[in-house]
């Protein structure tokens, strides 16, 4: 079906939870997660998002092995930032280590003005994302 759409895959984007990384890890299934991700990627253009990386944060060492567009980041791991050192310590790794990666630090989150200067400051973007018409 991809290679008949050829024109559309670019614009496709595959958004995976961390926790399917760290399952397969777990029970050694190999790298099959990851050989799909660098295919779809290689061969039809798609791009792969990651999801609910702070929850998963061992998953974090592969981010360069999935030809990763982009982490996005969850509201609840946004609403620990303002309270937690720990977790903009997190942020600030994160980011330094996906920038390395050429990948993007996201999030879908509306915020207020000065959280959203705060992130952009700190390397997090917004994931805008092109409706199908």
């Amino acid at each position: 079906m991809l290679a008949r759409h050829r024109s559309v895959t670019p614009r496709l984007i595959i958004e995976l939870d961390a926790f399917a990384l760290s399952a397969q890890a777990q029970r050694d299934y190999g790298n099959d997660i990851v050989s799909l991700c660098r295919r779809l990627h290689s061969e039809f253009g798609m791009r792969v998002g990651l999801r609910a990386l702070t929850q998963q944060i061992e998953v974090m060492y592969r981010l360069g092995e999935l030809a990763c567009a982009y982490v996005k980041l969850g509201e609840d791991f946004i609403d620990l930032l303002q309270g937690s050192t720990g977790a903009r310590e997190l942020l600030r790794a994160l980011v330094r280590t996906a920038r390395t990666g050429g990948i993007e630090v996201v999030t879908m989150r509306v915020s207020d003005g000065d959280e959203r200067e705060w992130l952009r400051r700190e390397g997090v973007g917004s994931l805008q994302l092109e409706r199908a018409h």
